[in-house]
């Protein structure tokens, strides 16, 4: 059995789930186990339809057991009952998470270390000799990323790194042990799995916009706001007023913000938490605000740009700013650049990022239950 434990955010369900179709490719008989040890982000599974259709799908176990962690307690809107049960429930889930790594081959978890969670998990599995893979967050593109020591994790583990490019990254964050697995958004397995499975899912054509959190770093507030204005702007003038725009935001953007972003504005929006494949589908072209949201439209051949301002804050986390416009993504940083891209999707001129896909699709067809599981 495979064992996933979800400590971080919903979107690790986005590296998961492929991994899990093309494993189950490779080996109908493998067994998968979903542990989820965070309340809100438990919650927030249970309120998308793909998700648990998908893991309905693969005969994936899906459980939560709650263990410490820092996102429950920031959760406003829970905040006394989740320090409660902390307390309570504690111990119950350390016994029964003990009972899953002792009927486990193999452990997975999510490479930031969310250590009041996580740690726990790796003693076991440590104690047991179970083997421990560390996957990324979501499918950020890390090259030049300067990202914290982790000082825990890295010890027990082996990290799944998407790329060569990356290497050096997770070098630096701790990680010795690393072993290569390509993009699991552009395995061919995943793509035939959203196509049998959910090609009927909008019928309707539409722009999708990738949003993100406000954050010092990578969005301030006054970005936002312009990034959205000059976006809605530009779509309304090249595909009409009455064009849908659909909004995929952050599993942790202010949903109450960006509608109030939005009302400033008159258009025809929608705002979705689906999963961004599902929403790539269905789209004539994608905007991302430097988001790894863009390689799932990528993936899927659908027309994308990604639309951003760098700031000098932001080239203290990427000094040498953005890895998707490095590896030769379309990107542009203004509205007219952005009118052009939109412009040549209109009228049927757009032209894939050849170079770019083609380095995306580096391991895309190895074998990963030889890597893994052998």
């Amino acid at each position: 059995m495979l064992s996933f434990f979800v400590s971080h955010s919903l979107g690790e369900l986005d590296v998961i789930l492929p991994i899990l179709v093309k494993l189950r490719s490779e080996n109908p008989i493998n067994k998968f186990h979903i542990i989820f040890l965070v309340e809100k982000i438990y919650r927030d599974f249970l309120e998308n339809d793909f998700y648990k259709t998908s893991f309905n799908i693969l005969s994936a176990e899906v459980c939560f057991y709650l263990m410490p962690n820092k996102f429950d307690i920031n959760d406003r809107e829970n905040k006394l009952p989740i320090k409660i049960k902390h307390q309570i429930i504690k111990p119950l889930s350390l016994l029964r998470i003990l009972k899953i790594v002792y009927s486990s081959n193999y452990i997975f978890h999510e490479h930031s270390c969310q250590i009041s969670s996580i740690k726990k998990v790796q003693t076991y599995a440590k104690f047991l000799q179970r083997k421990i893979y560390i996957y990324v967050h979501a499918h950020a593109c890390n090259i030049d990323t300067r990202i914290k020591q982790i000082n825990f994790c890295p010890k027990n583990g082996c990290l799944l790194n998407f790329h060569e490019h990356s290497t050096k990254t997770y070098e630096s964050a701790g990680y010795d042990c690393q072993v290569i697995i390509g993009y699991p958004k552009f395995y061919k397995q995943w793509k035939l799995f959203l196509l049998n499975n959910f090609s009927t899912f909008q019928k309707q054509k539409y722009i999708l916009i990738f949003s993100r959190s406000i954050n010092k770093y990578y969005m301030p507030e006054k970005l936002y706001g312009e990034l959205f204005y000059e976006s809605i702007t530009t779509v309304k003038k090249i595909f009409g007023p009455n064009k849908l725009i659909v909004i995929k935001p952050h599993p942790r953007e202010d949903i109450k913000f960006l509608k109030r972003t939005l009302n400033k504005f008159q258009g025809n929006f929608q705002i979705s938490l689906d999963e961004s494949s599902l929403l790539s589908l269905n789209a004539d072209a994608t905007i991302s605000f430097w988001t790894s949201a863009i390689l799932s439209s990528v993936a899927l051949g659908i027309p994308s740009v990604e639309f951003y301002k760098e700031s000098a804050l932001f080239q203290e986390i990427e000094p040498k700013g953005s890895a998707y416009k490095r590896i030769g993504l379309n990107s542009v940083k203004n509205k007219h650049e952005l009118h052009k891209f939109l412009l040549s999707v209109y009228h049927g001129e757009y032209c894939e990022p050849i170079d770019a896909i083609r380095k995306l699709n580096d391991n895309d067809d190895i074998n990963l239950s030889n890597i893994l599981l052998n």
